[in-house]
């Protein structure tokens, strides 16, 4: 099962409980994504991030939905980083 979206980005975060995982995802209107189907299907097809939680290597996941264009993009280039890290 594919989710249908424009933009991911993975963002790693500490807070005090400990380190958490934000994913931001882009989609249009129509496409109605909400974030436990978004939480429920990234669990079910990326092993490693269920891992994660298991183990307590990441404390939560955060998902945020946003339209297009909600995701910082690289001035220059227009690009967004799939992955980054704020700790």
């Amino acid at each position: 099962e594919e989710l249908p979206v424009g933009e991911v980005q993975m963002v790693a975060r500490s807070s005090a409980s400990g380190d958490y995982m934000l994913v931001r995802l882009e989609c249009t209107p129509e496409q109605a994504l909400d974030s436990e189907t978004v939480r429920s299907t990234l669990l079910r097809h990326v092993p490693s991030v269920a891992h994660a939680l298991d183990s307590g290597s990441i404390t939560r996941l955060e998902i945020d939905v946003g339209p297009p264009g909600s995701i910082p993009r690289n001035p220059r280039t227009g690009k967004t980083s799939r992955a980054v890290d704020e700790r």
